[in-house]
């Protein structure tokens, strides 16, 4: 031991009792003395003889360029006294990490410094976090892609993006991505990025069957070739290449390969082949999307086509029906009757038909908003119901609508007089409320049940009353407002009286 103050004594046996690991260092970075216990942390084979620098070979546990800056500011700086650095070496167990603290303490005289190095084995600590740094990089990778694919506005150019930011946050040369056919003899070329021409063919022929696509689509398992023309490669030889291909998968079932490719020499961390592994799945999901929204497509064409056949058919049928109708009403006597019946039944058919065609315009088409005077509306809606009792005042507004505003109405007033019977008396009030219009339509007829109120838009409600079919009218008139961006309710005519009679109320942007 060497020379130095007696407090030294008493600092070396305390950590020894400790059972600290720890060095001391002098000013020159040689070993002053250490612990026993330091060779538990580092593993032993260490020589930490007195006398040795810090960043012997024999030592071998410092990097002279991280450690000594550190312990040359604590040594000249007077307003340093400690300071941390992780030192990562190979031992004899394997790589291990290990924390050092360093701490300023007085040498011989109080103008000499030494310092005193704690260790702390911190490999475990280390490897978790590098875990989680590398669990996060998988997360930003699959992340960014998934941003990629979800942004797009086709799913065509959400297979491009997933195929383009794979190659691009790996950075490799190029990228493919392959569907299987119906057949199960081919799959061919979805989408693709950078150099795909120099590693990737249009069509995988004549079935997928061949190494090593056999191992991803028939096996179900990932392939990674380090090697060139099938002969294992050196880093730095010309024209090696390097390929990943993994299975894209939907509910376990491979409908497809995702593959890039390097020009360059290329070993597959662990890391990632998981990375490229979830990107395979993840583009199952938007494969199948693609597939869901290719098949709703077809569904709609092929019911609009349905719909449109039935629509026009059924008309010309009913026009038919009704013109046979109409002359049987002159007959006179039971034919007659019998005549006003089918009348009645083929006006209900048009009715439907019109119902039909206006949902479908609500639902299909975006509404061409124009500038509507609110008394024409209402009145052309009540020239069709002459014998109904109506309250109206003409206001002089004009409003933001279309055509489907007279549905409002005539479904509306048709409640009225369906539910309220022949001399029902209609109350129709508008008012100015800036830049809005609130319009109510009320009646006196017999009411809307409490518990009904909430549910009375929804299509084929039936209230408590002996007659039906609110829904389907008043489900048309929700549907048409909320195309102009506005709602409906119902209270009663008289608050907390709903045997009063009925209130719609709604509002209309003015103009």
């Amino acid at each position: 031991m060497p020379d130095y103050i007696p407090d030294h004594e008493n600092l070396k046996k305390f950590l020894d009792d400790m059972d600290l690991p720890y060095i001391i260092a002098d000013a020159d970075h040689r070993i002053v003395c250490a612990g026993k216990e330091v060779s538990l942390i580092t593993g032993g084979g260490m020589d930490l003889f007195e006398g040795n620098s810090l960043y012997s070979p024999d030592v071998g546990i410092f990097d002279k360029n991280e450690i000594k800056p550190v312990i040359d500011n604590l040594i000249y700086d007077e307003e340093s006294f400690s300071s941390r650095v992780l030192c990562r070496f190979q031992s004899i167990d394997g790589l291990k990490y290990i924390s050092a603290d360093l701490r300023k303490i007085p040498g011989k005289n109080f103008s000499e410094k030494m310092i005193m190095i704690t260790l702390r084995d911190d490999t475990e600590r280390n490897e978790a976090i590098l875990d989680i740094r590398t669990l996060n990089r998988k997360l930003h990778i699959i992340n960014q892609i998934m941003n990629a694919s979800v942004s797009a506005k086709t799913p065509s150019d959400a297979l491009n993006n997933v195929v383009s930011k794979t190659v691009e946050l790996m950075e490799f040369d190029a990228g493919a991505l392959y569907c299987i056919d119906k057949n199960n003899k081919k799959a061919d070329l979805t989408s693709y990025y950078g150099l795909y021409q120099l590693y990737f063919p249009k069509v995988l022929t004549p079935d997928i069957c061949r190494p090593p696509h056999n191992e991803v689509f028939l096996n179900k398992k990932p392939c990674y070739l380090e090697e060139y023309l099938g002969v294992p490669h050196e880093e730095g030889e010309m024209g090696v290449f390097s390929v990943a291909s993994v299975p894209v998968t939907v509910d376990g079932k491979v409908i497809g390969s995702l593959n890039i490719a390097t020009s360059s020499f290329h070993k597959f961390s662990p890391e990632e082949k998981e990375t490229l592994e979830a990107i395979g799945q993840h583009t199952g999901g938007i494969i199948r999307s693609a597939y869901l929204q290719e098949d709703l497509i077809r569904a709609n064409e092929n019911a609009n086509l349905y719909l449109d056949i039935m629509m026009h058919d059924i008309s010309n049928a009913n026009m038919i029906s009704m013109g046979y109708a109409e002359l049987l009403s002159d007959v006179g006597g039971e034919t007659s009757e019998n005549s006003r019946k089918a009348i009645c039944g083929i006006e209900k058919s048009i009715d439907i038909i019109n119902n039909v065609s206006i949902i479908r315009k609500c639902r299909d088409d975006l509404p061409e908003l124009k500038s509507l005077s609110v008394d024409e509306v209402i009145g052309r809606e009540m020239s069709h119901l002459p014998d109904a009792d109506f309250d109206y005042t003409s206001c002089g507004f004009r409003v933001l609508a279309d055509e489907l505003l007279n549905e409002v109405f005539a479904n509306l007033f048709g409640n009225s007089v369906k539910f309220g019977g022949s001399d029902v008396k209609i109350y129709v009030d508008c008012k100015d409320c800036g830049d809005y219009l609130r319009v109510s339509v009320a009646d006196d007829g017999p009411g809307i049940f409490d518990e009904q109120k909430p549910v009375v838009f929804e299509r084929f409600s039936k209230g408590k009353l002996n007659k039906s079919g609110k829904g389907l009218g008043l489900c048309i008139v929700k549907m048409v407002l909320e195309r102009y961006g506005s709602d409906i309710f119902v209270t009663d005519r008289i608050e907390g009286d709903f045997s009063s009679g009925a209130k719609f109320v709604f509002d209309l942007k003015k103009l």
